[in-house]
């Protein structure tokens, strides 16, 4: 697009007064109103929110001015898309040197990098510089480290195009930043802030934990790691008060001067007591309060050295960190990962960092990203939000049932505080001044009063872990306090006689979300020491939040469950025996969230989890399905894919309220294909979604179909409505069977030269394949195998020269090398029943693949575990079977059914394959009659084509016989199509 006229006025009105403007006298502010202002405007922002809208979706934040340590705490500019930050301007006077003055790089890189913005803007109009804020910032940084654009005044002509396509509203909305950042080649030096930050904190906990063990003999495990992250939660909840202007600036900092530094900090500690009245800081007991205060960290010995490791890293300008922009939710994220270990105890009482067990075998700790916690929030809280009063909303209650570092919760908190804030706004400001004050910059906030009643009202959550309570209590903490300064809470002390923070000690408590007390009902108690008892941490919602639950239970229910925790036998058989209902044969542990948690959503109420997608199809979660929508009214599914780093567990987002209606329609979104970056930004884009009846969903064997593109899910119901039955229904009482497994002491493959050579006994020789890449779509490629077939155990000393063989090679023998001519035999299971492998003719098909492939088989072959099987009731035709199944419809039908597409252990499922619908022919319709016998005789050609293909020598030949064999294919795809009722517009969706 063309330069802007306004912008072309700015250009020319700049370089008029060149010289007025780059002397002293023009100031900061003036280069924001005069200049900064409008060229933003002419990039789409809404730089004066002229459209009205409520604080928290406002384009453009203009951040309050604090000063502390004489240091600017807040970047001028923040520009923000639907309420989230995208990045950050500072706004410098002309006479300030950008290409080479450091100062002010290091600023703007220190504020974006620690709000976690990958690109963030320094700008003078005479100068217009863009940096790559993932580089971690360090004070001796040149001016153009991580710079990524520099473009001068006198260039905006012939590079518009360049900053419009990179920062114009649209282009931001759309994603630009985050594709311009992976378009960068130059990784050196990316390191983001959580990363960062954790490995900082996990050094404070090592030295800390080494030394605390040291000085203090008779402390506990338990002890010291309760000690150890008490002291890092105080110091970093004070540290950032410091930043945000609440505490003085450099306190902590003043505690390393002449020793006795611990004792010093514990004298803050407890007047933070008297300040803050959190369980942060909870040093005496006091009769309002039911939590226990802590007896335990004031009375430490702790030594000096760790702390002045620890503290001088806090501040500017060595620490690349600040506080007053660091967001909360970031901090929740490096919590998330620094609870994924603990502090042991050698016998020497020496302190050892280890990986929590769970963890270790999940393969570490993964939060949710913050994008989906706000795609939750907004459509659980927010429903039950609109058309609300805040006295309305006094009784509403939000839990999350395994609630982590808090990220869930403290989405949930954010959303209320600005949906009460917004409120009061539109109400008149004026009439709301104990919940209203209005800051420096001309935003109304919330009153700390009123953020304390909201977070007391309406936030609860549970979690198994006590470290992870604490944190999620620090981290709703932080949220109550921002924005504020010392100079009001002082006033709030002064005025009110209240202390600045809640006790959330009836809010967020410890326990097993799982797991009452009723457990050891039929246990003994003595088989289970203290330790056993602690982790096992039984919790009775009855007792817990007796009145929330007398009053019909929690109105909200969110979060991240655990995916696959693992449980001991006599937890597993107590979780059996109180989610039966739910249980078809696997468990998982998401799947008893599900069910307790949504037992205990108010009537209307909302429930919004992400979870394995797994829920939405496989065959394990069809009672918990059935138990979805036989008692709920399902809001919103969406396939989301991959979402969490280092995981290949593909995710759902799954939402529905405690009210039944099958006339409703389902919100439906398939992300799965979006790329990680971009999902943030597709979630934003109605074209992803579209809706389905509920009431459709009841008849189909997947409820994943409600996460697929409508338009593939009016195919499925046009297949399902031509077809007469299934293919569970149309094969032999023997069912869909799995082949035979590997076992070295059963039985044994030979080829036919050992079989020769060893005079084996034809009849105790069965013909065997042993894996997928023998059989391929309508074409068995048959090795040279014989499996040793014999009926009893005894009959194999009969064979001694196998059995001398075996023993000495048993251990080094594979049958990938059998199949590649190393060794002569292979070892199997003695094989079930015969006659599941001689029947005169049986379909097998590939189990290790994403899509159905299958052959005939009619010479009474025994298969190995990397294959299945399955005979046909009379009167069909496997031939005519086998065509459907390999036809290009039914790959698209089957990748409907079950998400294995692109998955590493990618498996075809029986217990989907069997759900299949297959069209039946009546034999007195002559036109179904015909098409029934082109599509026989059609598999039948291509058959011999495979046959004559492999006898062929010469390229030419082979290269006829493929071409004939993929016309004979496109054949068999055009008699399906034609079978099932598609037209060419279908058609053509399926073959995209």
């Amino acid at each position: 697009m063309a330069i802007p006229s306004r912008v072309i006025n700015l250009i020319e009105h700049f370089g008029r007064d060149i010289k007025a403007f780059r002397s002293g006298q023009y100031n900061e502010t003036q280069v924001r109103r005069e200049f900064i202002d409008p060229f933003f405007k002419a990039l789409g922002w809404d730089v004066e929110n002229e459209q009205g809208v409520p604080e928290t979706y406002k384009d453009v934040i203009h951040e309050d001015q604090i000063k502390i340590g004489g240091q600017t705490k807040a970047p001028d500019y923040c520009f923000r898309v639907g309420g989230s930050r995208k990045f950050f301007l500072e706004a410098k006077k002309p006479v300030v040197n950008l290409d080479s003055d450091t100062k002010p790089a290091f600023q703007l890189r220190r504020y974006a990098w620690s709000a976690n913005l990958p690109v963030s803007i320094l700008t003078d109009f005479e100068e217009f510089v863009v940096y790559d804020c993932r580089i971690k910032p360090d004070k001796d940084d040149k001016a153009t480290t991580a710079r990524t654009l520099y473009i001068d005044y006198t260039q905006y002509y012939d590079r518009w195009d360049e900053i419009e396509t990179l920062f114009h509203r649209d282009a931001v909305l759309a994603g630009s930043l985050d594709q311009y950042t992976v378009s960068l080649k130059d990784k050196k030096g990316v390191a983001t802030v959580d990363d960062a930050f954790l490995g900082e904190i996990e050094t404070w906990r090592r030295i800390l934990a080494e030394n605390i063990a040291e000085r203090n003999p008779q402390l506990s495990k338990r002890d010291i790691n309760y000690a150890v992250q008490m002291t890092i939660d105080r110091i970093i909840f004070l540290r950032i008060c410091e930043d945000r202007g609440i505490e003085p600036y450099e306190r902590l900092k003043g505690v390393l001067t002449n020793g006795s530094i611990y004792t010093k900090l514990c004298k803050i500690f407890q007047d933070a007591d008297d300040r803050y009245n959190s369980g942060l800081f909870h040093f005496r007991k006091e009769k309002e309060r039911p939590e226990l205060p802590d007896d335990l960290t004031l009375d430490l010995v702790i030594d000096d050295e760790p702390f002045q490791r620890i503290i001088p890293n806090f501040y500017y300008p060595d620490s690349p960190y600040e506080f007053s922009v660091l967001p909360i939710e970031i901090l929740g994220q490096v919590y998330e990962q620094f609870l994924g270990k603990v502090i042991n105890l050698t016998t020497d009482h020496r302190a050892t960092i280890d990986d929590k067990p769970e963890v270790r075998k999940a393969g570490g700790v993964y939060y949710t990203p913050t994008y989906v916690v706000d795609y939750i929030v907004k459509n659980t809280v927010g429903k039950l939000l609109d058309g609300k009063t805040p006295r309305q909303t006094t009784k509403l209650k939000i839990l999350d049932p395994a609630c982590g570092s808090g990220s869930f919760l403290i989405g949930a908190y954010q959303f209320l505080l600005d949906w009460h804030r917004d409120w009061y706004v539109n109400d008149g400001p004026e009439k709301h001044k104990k919940d209203l004050y209005q800051a420096i910059s001309g935003e109304w906030r919330l009153t700390a009063d009123t953020r304390k009643r909201v977070l007391l009202n309406n936030i609860y959550g549970v979690d198994i872990d006590p470290q992870a309570v604490e944190v999620t209590k620090l981290s709703l903490l932080l949220k109550v306090l921002e924005g504020e300064s010392s100079q009001t809470l002082a006033t709030q002390l002064r005025m009110f006689h209240e202390r600045a923070l809640p006790d959330l000690a009836q809010n967020i408590k410890c326990g097993n979300s799982l797991i009452a007390s009723d457990f050891y009902d039929n246990q003994q108690l003595g088989f289970f020491d203290a330790e056993e008892q602690y982790r096992i941490n039984v919790f009775d919602w009855e007792d817990e939040f007796s009145n929330i639950l007398q009053d019909g239970g929690f109105d909200i229910v969110i979060g991240n469950p655990p995916w696959g925790a693992e449980f001991t036998e006599p937890e597993l058989e107590y979780l059996r025996t109180h989610n039966k209902e739910v249980i078809v044969r696997m468990i998982d542990s998401f799947m008893y969230f599900v069910y307790q948690n949504s037992k205990r959503l108010k009537e209307n109420g909302y429930f919004g989890m992400i979870l394995p997608d797994v829920l939405l199809y496989q065959i394990d979660n069809a009672k918990l399905r059935k138990f979805i929508l036989d008692g709920y009214e399902i809001d919103t599914t969406l396939n989301m894919g991959d979402v969490f780093n280092k995981v290949v567990r593909p995710s759902s987002v799954i939402i529905y309220k405690n009210h039944h209606s099958r006339n409703t329609n389902i919100k439906i979104g398939d992300f799965a294909s979006v790329n990680k970056v971009m999902k943030a930004v597709a979630l934003l884009d109605e074209s992803h979604y579209d809706s389905i009846p509920q009431k459709e969903i009841y008849n189909i064997p997947s409820l994943l179909f409600v996460t697929a593109n409508p338009s593939h899910y009016l195919i499925w119901t046009k297949v399902k409505s031509a077809a007469h039955d299934l293919l569970e229904n149309i094969i032999d009482t023997d069912g869909i069977q799995r082949g035979v497994s590997p076992d070295l002491k059963q039985a044994f493959l030979v080829n036919t030269e050992v079989a020769n050579t060893w005079a084996l006994e034809k009849e105790k020789l069965r013909k065997s394949l042993t894996g997928g890449r023998q059989v391929k779509r309508y074409y068995i490629e048959r090795p040279d195998l014989w499996l040793i077939y014999t009926s009893r155990a005894d009959d194999f000393r009969r064979l001694p020269n196998i059995c001398k063989y075996v023993e000495q090679h048993k251990n080094e023998i594979t049958c990938k090398e059998v199949q590649q001519g190393k060794h002569p035999l292979y070892a199997l299971h003695r094989p079930r029943e015969e006659h599941i492998f001689t029947k005169p003719q049986k379909i097998v098909g590939v189990i290790t693949e994403d899509e159905i492939i299958v052959a005939l088989d009619s010479e009474q072959t025994f298969v190995t575990d990397g294959l299945y099987l399955f005979g046909l009731r009379e009167p069909y035709d496997p031939r005519y079977v086998m065509g459907i199944l390999n036809s290009r419809l039914f790959v698209f039908i089957y990748r409907l059914l079950a998400i294995e597409k692109g998955r590493v252990l990618a498996q075809v499922k029986p217990t989907t394959l069997s759900q299949l619908p297959i069209r039946t022919i009546n034999p007195n319709n002559t036109q179904e009659k015909l098409l029934h016998d082109k599509i026989c005789v059609s598999v039948d050609e291509i058959s011999t084509l495979y046959i004559n293909q492999t006898k062929a020598k010469t390229a030419q030949d082979k290269t006829l016989y493929n071409r004939q064999i993929i016309a004979a294919t496109r054949r068999i795809d055009r008699l399906i199509y034609s079978l099932y009722n598609l037209n060419e517009q279908e058609i053509q969706l399926i073959e995209a």
